[in-house]
C-alpha cells in the first residue's frame, strides 16, 4: 500500500510548502545517517506520492563530506499501469536551480505514465568548459569520476565513492526499499547495484552528458537526453568519448531548443557520434506531433515561459526540462500548475505510454428486424485515454445493416503508442415470430376490453403459427386483419395512441415477413 504523510500541504508551482508535517508511514532506515531527517513522502498534487528524500539519510559518509545535499525528488502515481521500469533524471550543472526541486513536471509526466521515478541529487556544481577547456581527456575522465568517484580527473574535480551517482543512487534504492517495501524498489536493484537493464537513463545539459556516459557503460533500457551532451573539444565539435558502449543506438531520444547557443553541438552529437539520424531526421515537435515520423531527434521552438516580447527564448537552453523555463498553457484539472507545452514530447521520449485506453461499449441490444434483411442498429462507444486516443474503431459500425439473429460486435480503441482495449457486445434482431409474440403480449396489457383484446390476440397468435410453419400468406393476412380490426376500434374502444402503435408494429411485421 502506498504510504503518504499526514500533513497540510499548500501548492504553489514550483514550491511544496509543507506546514505542520508528520511522516508517520516512513520508518527510520536501518543505519540513518547521523543527525539526518527522515524521508518525507507528500502529496503536491493528488494522486502524485512524492517522497523528498534527503541524500545524507541514505549514507552517513554522504553527511559527512556535507556537499550537494539538496532532497533527492521521488516520484509515483497510484493510478498509472505501472512499467516496473525506473526513470532517473539527472540536473543541470553550475546553477543553483539545477536541482531535483526544479524538474517536477518532467518527472509528473513519467509517473503518469507508470515510471518509478527519481530525480537525483549529484556532483553538479560546475561547467564542463570552465573544468577543461576543450580537453576531452579531461572531460571524459570528470564525467566518469562524478559517476563512480575515481580520481582520474583530481584535483580538477574532486568526487569521493560516497558521492558519486553510482553510490547516491544504490544507497537511495536501497532505502526506499526499506523504508516503502511495498512499493516496488527492490526490483531496481541486482546484487546491491542498481539493475540498470531497468532503468531509462536522462539528464539536462551537464546531466545529459552524464546520462550519455552512463549508457555507454552500462546497457540501460534507454536514455532520454535534453539539451546534451555538450561537451566540445578545441575545435568546438562533440569530443570523442561521446560515442555507443553498451546502449545501442536505438535507445537514444533527445530533444533541445533550436534557439539554444550550442544546439548545433547538441545536435552533432546525436548524429555523428550517437547514430540517432538513422531514425530520420530532426522534427519540430511544435509543428508536428506523436510518433513525429519516428524520430529519435526532436527539435522546439517554443518561447519559453521567462520570455518576452523582446526576447521571447529568454533561456532557450534550459525550457526544455527546467520547471522555471518550460512553457505552459492554462491550468485544468489534471495539470493545476498548467499543462506544459511540451509534454507530448516528454512523453514521446518516454517511450511507449503503456496504459491501455478506457473503452465503454453498450450492454447487449436487441432491435426489432424492419425488413427481411435485417435492420439498422446505432449505438454508442465512447473511449478515453491518459495520453490520446489515435482510434476507435467498431465492426459492424454503427448504423450498418445488421442480419436477423445475433451478430458479435467488436471495439478497439488505440492510443499513439499502440496500446489497446478490446472489447465486444451483442446485437440481437428479432425477427417476424419474434415480433409477433411480442406484439400478443403487449396486447395482453393494455388494459384493453376483454373482448377486443380476445380477438386481437386470436389474430395475432394465428398469424405467429402461420410464420412458425413457413405459410407467409396466412400470417400476411392474419396481420391485415388485425390492422383492420385496430383501425376500425380506434377511438372507441381503444385509445387513438394505443391503436398507431400497434399498427405501426403490425405493419413493421409485414414488411418483415415482405408481405
Amino acid at each position: 500500500m502506498l504510504r503518504a504523510a499526514r500533513c497540510t500541504l499548500v501548492a504553489a508551482s514550483l514550491t511544496l510548502v509543507l506546514v505542520g508535517c508528520q511522516d508517520a508511514a516512513a520508518p527510520s532506515h536501518g543505519n540513518p545517517a547521523l543527525g539526518a531527517t527522515a524521508t518525507m513522502s507528500v502529496q503536491p498534487h493528488a494522486p502524485f506520492i512524492l517522497h523528498q528524500v534527503p541524500p545524507a539519510s541514505t549514507d552517513r559518509n554522504i553527511e559527512i563530506e556535507g556537499r550537494w545535499l539538496s532532497d533527492h525528488f521521488v516520484w509515483l502515481y497510484p493510478g498509472a499501469e505501472r512499467g516496473e521500469k525506473l526513470f532517473v533524471h539527472l540536473p543541470g550543472g553550475n546553477n543553483p536551480i539545477q536541482v531535483p526541486a526544479s524538474f517536477q513536471f518532467l518527472a509528473r509526466e513519467a509517473a503518469r505514465l507508470g515510471f518509478h521515478v527519481i530525480v537525483l541529487t549529484y556532483p553538479n556544481d560546475w561547467g564542463i568548459e570552465p573544468l577543461c577547456g576543450g580537453n576531452p581527456t579531461c572531460e571524459e575522465n570528470v564525467r566518469l569520476d562524478i559517476i563512480d568517484g575515481g580520481d582520474r580527473s583530481f584535483p580538477v574535480v574532486d568526487v569521493s565513492p560516497a558521492n558519486s551517482i553510482d553510490n547516491r543512487l544504490t544507497q537511495l534504492l536501497d532505502s526506499l526499499d526499506a523504508w516503502y517495501p511495498d512499493e516496488g524498489w527492490s526490483q531496481f536493484l541486482n546484487n546491491g547495484e542498481p539493475n540498470w537493464s531497468k532503468i531509462m537513463i536522462s539528464g539536462l545539459s551537464f546531466g545529459g552528458s552524464e546520462a550519455a556516459m552512463l549508457a555507454k557503460l552500462h546497457r540501460v533500457d534507454r536514455v532520454t537526453l535534453f539539451a546534451a551532451p555538450r561537451d566540445a573539444n578545441t575545435a568546438g565539435q562533440p569530443p570523442d568519448w561521446v560515442a555507443l558502449g553498451a546502449t545501442p543506438a536505438d535507445r537514444y531520444y533527445g530533444l533541445v531548443h533550436t534557439r539554444d547557443p550550442l544546439s548545433e553541438l547538441t545536435l552533432a552529437s546525436w548524429r555523428e557520434k550517437l547514430d540517432m539520424q538513422q531514425f530520420g531526421d530532426a522534427v519540430s515537435e511544435d509543428a508536428s506531433s506523436p510518433p513525429y515520423g519516428g524520430t529519435h531527434v526532436l527539435v522546439t521552438n517554443r518561447r519559453t515561459r521567462v520570455g518576452t516580447d523582446l526576447n521571447p527564448y529568454l533561456n532557450a537552453h534550459g525550457s526544455v526540462a527546467t520547471d522555471q523555463f518550460t512553457p505552459l498553457d492554462a491550468p485544468t484539472l489534471d495539470y493545476p500548475d498548467g499543462k506544459p507545452q511540451l509534454r507530448d514530447a516528454w512523453r514521446y521520449m518516454l517511450g511507449p505510454d503503456q496504459e491501455p485506453p478506457a473503452l465503454t461499449v453498450p450492454a447487449d441490444l436487441t432491435v426489432n428486424a424492419t425488413s427481411p434483411s435485417g435492420a439498422v442498429a446505432t449505438y454508442v462507444v465512447t473511449a478515453s485515454d491518459n495520453v490520446a486516443v489515435a482510434s476507435l474503431t467498431c465492426s459492424p459500425t454503427s448504423g450498418s445493416g445488421f442480419a436477423i439473429g445475433t451478430t458479435g460486435v467488436t471495439c478497439m480503441a488505440t492510443d499513439p503508442s499502440g496500446n489497446q482495449a478490446r472489447a465486444t457486445f451483442r446485437v440481437t434482431v428479432l425477427d417476424a415470430p419474434a415480433q409477433l409474440a411480442n406484439l400478443a403480449e403487449r396486447v395482453g396489457v393494455l388494459g384493453l376490453p376483454t373482448g377486443i383484446a380476445t380477438s386481437l390476440t386470436a389474430k395475432l397468435n394465428t398469424a405467429l403459427a402461420a410464420a412458425n410453419a413457413g405459410d407467409v400468406a396466412t400470417a400476411c393476412t392474419k396481420l391485415q386483419d388485425f390492422i383492420n380490426e385496430t383501425q376500425a376500434q380506434a377511438g372507441k374502444k381503444i385509445s387513438t395512441a394505443y391503436a398507431t402503435l400497434l399498427v405501426a408494429e403490425a405493419e413493421r411485421i409485414r414488411a418483415v415477413l415482405g408481405c
